[in-house]
């Protein structure tokens, strides 16, 4: 038992003066062993071994199967991933659920000894740009503020009402740029884009919701990994005041020491100390002797260490970690709440809003169960509920299927999967299972009878019908068995690659690409790293040839033949087809669910298409269905939830939180992070696509009879008036959108600016006000270097989603664009001093360029693959010019720099520093310098050719 008779323990002091005493009480060794999330016992103290970090991403995880083992999972409630908890648009549906992630937590962490799960990783903030991004499930959309409401609503919810102490610490995840798990992930960021877009739900959440964490990004931002970025001091520390921790994503610290440049491990933890984390996520060991040997080199002070702990355990004593029973606010929680009735009620409550109806044709939905209609439930999806990375173990799941034959009846539904089964023959044997679950060749009678399921792209799992198990392979030997019940890890070795070969048979590789071959003893296995190394397998690889003995779309066609309405149910694994360490490669559902689709669609036009996935997808092939339903994973409920949407007895309320692109070919490359240049997400793009941003349909009808924009101090006031016109209950997502009425610069072309979530019944009326602050409506300024709210006009206007206008329908009948013109005193921009040292990336405009650094110098490049660069600087101070500009850049020979004014006057320059950043004086020539530009705003073009890049500029 620790020692609680301390003043550590003492909850009548300040939160300062037990922090002073434990920084006094430490010793050295004690405090390096606190930079790790797992901090060990200090009994004399009165501290226990914590771990400061779980998920929570859609419910309390609390698997144990990631950094600490703590037994047997715990099963808790399980909310919609991420991304379809957004697709609600319902703040307080995402505060109750952070509620319940809070109690669950609480329960967990008395019943566990006090130890840990009260700090949690979630939400992940970042806002999701591309859908190709293969963590897509875990953020919510691509839009920052939605994004930042729905997730400040989610921390609210966690961190409780109680004014001194939080319920459970939200840590906002990936600080920030993180859009892609390509390994290394370096990005460059325009300061527009950073402010504008990155940070914005960041701040939102910190500000707005009060969150205790953020956890750094596995990315590198122009040129400086996350983990050291001038930005964790800057923006959170000083411009957003954050209190709580800083942690480094997992494994951060030790893949940056990988990096030749950051090998020194003891300097690398030094100088993301000193950048403002507070601790890693790393195996203790590694993190303790880093911080340790930093210290002892002088690359640290005392102070440095001090403080970092300092912030680390204040979130413990913040969460009562340190407080006596007596002392603890949220002691004797009630235990019911754990995976009980009421958080599964909120969870079928969550499943229900999420769900998306994308087309409802001839109105095939809703099936009334009355009508005791015959409904063939058909796909790879309608009977699977699949765990994930970032949730919990449920006490129970629905699928989809399971729900809607309860809904519908038993005698009233059929069900088949449509997949495949078959044999796999080997010359003239044929591959059995041993008693162990290998596998070895043997006659036709002993063949082993495996279950396909296609997950698209070559990738697939084969189940062995006789025991329901999964193949897998073991890596440090390669030997394949079938004896897993799921398909499921941080690496999913259920996960085969299936190669096929001219001549109609296939070989198969496993998850990490090795070969399967047939060893001397007659068994299936796979290629070691050291038989890889030696060119083995070589001629033993094993080559299939396919017998089949089930077809499964032949009994999905009859089935469906035989239904009065189809629902097939298609869609993805969360952690096959995009996951942690995968992007997605194919925007489409997979070949083989496209194929069975279309069987069943020959002999069954009512067919209703729900498809479970938790990423925009292509479903331009399914658009003869007469229903699609979108709908993520995750949620316990899934399949009372959809039943409940296809039944009426749930009114279809889900609004998309992405654009759907026509398809992956529109979008840049996934490192392009320039949204504004490259003109993505709905704020920005202008071509073709499937669904806008904000899209999803009813079964009832909504009408608005009054809309005004009113301005008060700081914000503007939008109030309305809705009313649902059909014959059911249903709720309407408003949502409002800005433009600039005239902008000199690139600005977007529509933007978000507040929503409401609004329930109403059968030809009910409400009047709803929506406060819009100016902040919605600014912009960064690259001169002053800071957010402004230009002068001029704006356009307000409510849209029933991002592509289209709402109408105000008067009272007799008129209709008129549901929009105001509001006239703001803002601020005008001032003009650029050329004479002033300017950052190079402090760009109004830009063509290919690539911000990063050398020789630890920020610089603005020629971007890969690229000739040419272009940046362009406007309202420029025509008295700020001279004869002289200087420059701080880099160039090897052959390089050229092209100076422009106003697009007139231009000269060439050939430059070369042997690739070392050095100062360059140009002259530039008399027509040049004389300018004749009287009192005119001046447009300044550098343009670059060759190997170059530019840090700094200004003129003498």
């Amino acid at each position: 038992m620790e020692n609680q008779n301390t003043p550590l323990w003492d909850a009548s002091l300040d939160i300062n003066e037990r922090l002073d005493w434990l920084l006094e009480a430490l010793n050295l060794d004690e405090k390096c062993r606190m930079f790790s999330t797992l901090t060990p016992e200090v009994a004399r103290l009165g501290i226990r071994s914590t771990y400061l970090g779980e998920e929570a991403a859609h419910g309390v995880e609390a698997k144990h199967d990631r950094s600490v083992n703590w037994g047997a999972p715990k099963p808790t409630t399980t909310f919609p991933q991420p991304f379809g908890m957004s697709q609600t648009w319902d703040t307080k549906l995402m505060e109750k659920m952070g509620a319940a992630v809070g109690d669950e937590a609480r329960i967990l962490y008395y019943r566990e000894g006090e130890h840990g799960g009260l700090c949690r990783w979630a939400p992940m903030a970042e806002p999701e740009r591309d859908p190709r991004f293969g963590r897509t499930e875990e953020g919510f959309g691509e839009d920052p503020h939605l994004g930042g409401q729905m997730a400040s609503a989610y921390i609210k919810g966690m961190r409780g009402d109680n004014p001194n102490y939080i319920k459970t610490a939200a840590t906002l995840k990936y600080f920030t740029g993180y859009n892609s798990e390509d390994r290394p992930l370096r990005v460059s960021i325009d300061p527009r884009s950073f402010y504008e877009y990155y940070l914005e739900p960041y701040r939102r959440c910190i500000i707005e919701g009060g969150a205790e964490g953020v956890m750094t990004a596995s990315n590198a931002i122009n040129g400086t990994p996350a983990l050291l970025g001038d930005h964790l001091q800057e923006v959170l520390r000083k411009e957003w005041r954050f209190s709580g921790h800083i942690v480094g994503n997992e494994c951060s610290l030790e893949e940056l020491c990988q990096d030749e440049r950051f090998s020194d491990r003891e300097k690398t933890a030094a100088l993301a100390i000193k950048a403002g984390v507070d601790c890693f996520a790393d195996e203790p060991e590694f993190v303790e002797a880093a911080v340790r040997g930093a210290y002892d080199r002088n690359l640290l002070s005392m102070q440095d260490i001090n403080q970092a702990v300092r912030r680390s355990f204040a979130t413990r004593i913040r969460l009562g970690m340190f407080n006596k029973k007596e002392d603890d606010p949220f002691a004797n929680p009630d235990e019911s709440l754990l995976g009980g009735s009421d958080h599964a009620d909120l969870s079928r409550q969550a499943g229900r809003e999420a769900i998306v109806l994308l087309k409802n044709e001839e109105q095939i939905l809703p099936i009334s169960p009355k009508e005791k209609e015959k409904i063939a439930v058909i796909g790879p999806l309608a009977n699977e509920w699949f765990k994930d990375w970032n949730g919990g173990i449920p006490p129970y799941r629905i699928s989809p299927y399971e729900g809607i034959r309860d809904a519908f009846g038993e005698d009233c539904v059929t069900y088949t999967d449509g997949k495949k089964r078959l044999c796999l023959r080997c010359g003239e044997r044929f591959v059995c299972l041993t008693q162990e679950g290998r596998l070895a060749l043997g006659s036709r009678s002993e063949a082993e009878e495996f279950v396909i399921t296609d997950w698209g792209q070559g990738k697939m799992n084969l189940q062995a019908a006789s025991t329901g198990c999964y193949l897998t392979s073991v890596d440090e030997n390669g030997k394949l068995f079938a004896n897993r019940s799921e398909a499921f890890g941080r690496h999913v070795k259920e996960c085969f690659c299936v190669e096929m070969l001219s001549d109609g048979r296939f070989r198969l590789t496993t998850w990490r690409g090795r070969d399967v071959y047939w060893d001397s003893e007659g068994m299936l296995r796979a290629a070691t790293d050291e038989q890889v190394g030696i060119g083995w397998p070589g001629e033993n690889r094993a080559l299939f040839g396919i017998e089949q003995t089930w077809d499964g779309t032949a009994r999905a066609v009859t089935l469906a033949s035989e239904a009065d309405k189809v629902v097939i149910v298609l869609g993805t694994n969360p952690v096959i087809n995009g996951q942690i360490g995968q992007d997605r490669e194919k925007y489409g559902l997979p070949s083989a669910q496209i194929a069975l689709f279309e069987a069943v669609k020959k002999v069954n036009e009512q067919v209703i298409v729900v498809v479970v996935s938790n990423y925009p997808h292509d479903l331009m092939p399914l658009q003869e269905a007469k229903a699609i339903l979108f709908t993520p994973s995750g949620c316990q409920e899934l399949g009372r939830a959809i039943a409940d949407v296809m039944s009426g007895s749930y009114n279809p309320s889900g609004r998309l939180n992405m654009t759907w692109y026509s398809s992956f070919e529109d979008l840049p490359a996934k490192n392009e992070c320039d949204i504004i240049r490259t003109r993505q997400t709905y704020q920005y793009y202008r071509g073709k696509k499937q669904y806008p941003f904000g899209y999803g349909l009813s079964y009832t009808s909504f009408v608005y009879d009054i809309f005004a924009v009113e301005q008060e101090k700081e914000q503007l006031k939008a109030v309305l008036r809705v009313r649902n016109t059909g014959n059911c209950d249903g709720a309407k997502v408003i949502q409002i959108y800005a433009a600039k009425e005239e902008a000199s610069l690139i600005r977007p072309d529509k933007k978000l600016v507040g929503f409401a979530f609004v329930m109403l019944h059968a030809n009910e009326a409400k009047e709803v006000t929506i406060k819009i602050p100016f902040r919605e409506l600014m912009i960064y300024d690259v001169i002053t270097e800071s957010m402004m709210l230009s002068d001029g006009g704006y356009r307000i206007w409510i849209g029933e989603d991002a592509d289209t206008q709402a109408q105000i329908i008067e009272s007799d009948g008129t209709k008129r664009p549901a929009q105001a013109i509001v006239c703001l005193e803002g601020d005008i921009r001032i003009r650029r001093d050329f004479a002033n040292i300017t950052g190079a990336w402090l760009y109004d405009e830009c063509r290919n360029v690539r911000i990063s650094k050398r020789e630890g110098v920020q610089v603005v490049c020629i971007s890969n693959k690229a000739q040419e660069a272009m940046m362009e600087y406007t309202m420029g101070d025509n008295d700020s010019l001279g004869s002289e500009l200087h420059l701080k850049l880099y160039a090897i020979e052959g390089s050229k720099l092209k100076i422009t004014i106003n697009d007139k006057d231009s000269q060439m320059f050939a430059l070369n520093t042997q690739g070392m950043i050095q100062e360059v004086c140009i002259n530039l020539s008399e027509e040049m310098a004389v300018w004749g530009y009287v009192d005119e705003i001046i447009t300044l073009k550098l343009s670059m050719k060759g190997v170059m890049g530019i840090s700094y500029f200004w003129f003498e």
